[in-house]
């Protein structure tokens, strides 16, 4: 059992995250919620920077209005602004601290602001369709001259002013935007008067889903440079990020490729657009998924996201990676009818396997915005644990920054359906074999994991060249703590475990031939 220690000083954790050397800093937690609602009862900025001063590696998260937006006035969450921004944000500047502001998807405005989504039909920059109708969703073939002036409001405000005053010169500044705007889709595309006149009808799905893409890659980066023009003095530090931005379910079923714009050049557009992305790494209830406990879950389906994400930083080498992760409550009371137990160790388990699958810069965790914090506190606590944990041994800091993720290349991930060119070939399974494997992945149809129920989960990352290798392995068991485990290590071998619910680290040395739990 690994004992998790007092985290070091924030300005030994500020260093740790920015270690010049690491190919991955060590992460933060963080909560989409950011209090600005009924604030004191909430996460509001002021919490977030005590939990930091106690010496938990949070990332400080406020609320970003919508464009043009000023100071607010004493009515703001039931708090003024000296509450909510200002005194938080005077703390974080003490410590040097990154920052984080969140918002709604910032560009949904060209269809929620009356001013353009009522333009005529040739200045709009929504989705005008054959017949005339304007529909408020984004097109990609629109005037770019709105995007940019959206844009600028977001950022050229009297609230951004402020606080850029209150702390001019922070290490980066995420502006983290929810990304869930309506657009235009790919096989949406011959009903849109624009693509029609451009193109005609009749053209392929790849050459649809190419100018689709190309057009809301320019339109986009438009916006985004004009955001960055006014923001003065953050301009620099800033990493503009987006929810979701990756794509879990590539290959799962046939028609995976309608709600995607994979191409033989791009597995996304997302690199060419953001600078960094927060892939949901959920528990819920409409996509009939579970933690770990059946073979449909995000354990599976984010094992295709490392291929992604290393494409992602061919394109940019600085891309930001997040990890969102929620459980859904109604998803638990199905399990709860299952005679499923969840206790809070299976949830933070759950979230360190996409923790050391992916190894994000940030862990955010996901709660209503209308959700009091006693309410979910010890959801949430699991998610600051999961990430204190890596910060207090200097053994896992290590693997976090140095390891190399290790593939299991005898089995295939089990989402085969038309894979993409660039995704062929490459590793997509990293789950260890172990002695209470159900099944072999390539030996069944994707379908039919939905139904296996799955006792341990394991993964390694190593460091060091042969013969001086070591070994953590991570590995956690849904359904109840499992005795005697045999994990197979790849290039190494057999290794026995005792594996907990709430997740177990195992440290294997080939030099010394020794095998020990942390």
């Amino acid at each position: 059992m690994l004992i998790i220690e007092r985290v070091a000083p924030i300005a030994l954790l500020l260093i740790a995250c920015a270690y010049a050397a690491a190919e991955h800093p060590l992460p933060l937690a963080a909560s989409w919620q950011t209090g600005h609602h009924t604030a004191l009862d909430q996460y509001y900025p002021g919490w977030q920077m005590d939990m930091i001063d106690e010496g938990h590696a949070l990332l400080p998260n406020f609320a970003f209005p919508g464009p043009s937006a000023e100071v607010p006035d004493e009515d703001f969450a039931r708090a003024d602004a000296e509450v909510y921004f200002d005194e938080p944000m005077r703390r974080a500047a003490a410590a040097g601290l990154p920052i984080c502001l969140t918002s709604t998807q910032w560009e949904s405005y060209l269809y929620r602001d009356e001013s353009y989504l009522n333009l005529p039909a040739e200045e709009n920059p929504n989705w005008i369709t054959v017949d005339g109708e304007v529909k408020p969703s984004l097109s990609p073939f629109g005037p770019v001259k709105w995007w940019s002036e959206l844009g600028r409001k977001w950022t050229d405000s009297g609230l951004i002013r402020h606080l850029q005053e209150l702390y001019p010169d922070p290490p980066y500044v995420i502006l983290l935007s929810n990304n869930e705007a309506t657009h235009l889709r790919w096989h949406q595309a011959e009903e849109s008067t624009r693509y029609m006149q451009l193109y005609g009808a009749g053209r392929s799905d790849e050459f649809k889903r190419t100018v689709v893409g190309d057009g809301y890659i320019e339109r986009y980066n438009a916006f985004f440079e004009a955001m960055r023009e006014g923001l003065g003095a953050w301009r620099d530090r800033v990493i503009l990020a987006g929810y979701g931005g990756v794509e879990p379910h590539m290959g799962r079923w046939g028609d995976w490729r309608k709600y995607s714009l994979v191409t033989p050049e791009r597995l996304s557009i997302t690199p060419w657009m953001w600078d960094g992305c927060s892939g949901s790494y959920y528990v819920n209830d409409w996509q009939g998924n579970s933690d770990g406990w059946k073979g449909y879950c995000p354990q599976v389906s984010f094992m295709n996201v490392v291929v992604q994400l290393d494409r992602y930083r061919e394109v940019n080498p600085d891309f930001f990676w997040e990890l969102s992760t929620w459980f859904d409550d109604k998803w638990q009371a199905k399990m709860l009818e299952a005679g499923q137990e969840m206790p809070p160790e299976r949830y933070r388990a759950f979230v360190t396997w996409g923790m050391w699958l992916t190894r994000p810069r940030v862990v955010r965790h996901y709660v209503g915005w209308h959700i009091k914090r006693d309410v979910d506190w010890e959801r949430y606590e699991q998610v600051v644990q999961a990430v204190d944990t890596v910060h207090a041994s200097e053994t896992l800091a290590q693997f976090w920054r140095e390891g190399e993720l290790v593939a299991n290349t005898s089995q295939k991930h089990p989402f085969q359906a038309h894979v993409p060119e660039l995704a062929e070939g490459k590793d997509r399974w990293f789950a260890l074999n172990t002695s209470l494997d159900p099944w072999k992945p390539h030996d069944v149809a994707s379908a039919q994991i939905l139904g296996l129920e799955f006792r341990v989960w394991a993964l390694a990352v190593r460091t060091g060249e042969e013969p001086n290798r070591r070994w953590l392995i991570f590995a956690h068991a849904p359904l109840g703590d499992e005795q005697d485990v045999q994990v197979e290590v790849p290039d190494y071998g057999s290794v026995t475990m005792d594996i907990a619910r709430g997740g177990s680290y195992f440290v294997v040395d080939e030099a010394t031939g020794a095998a020990h739990g942390l």
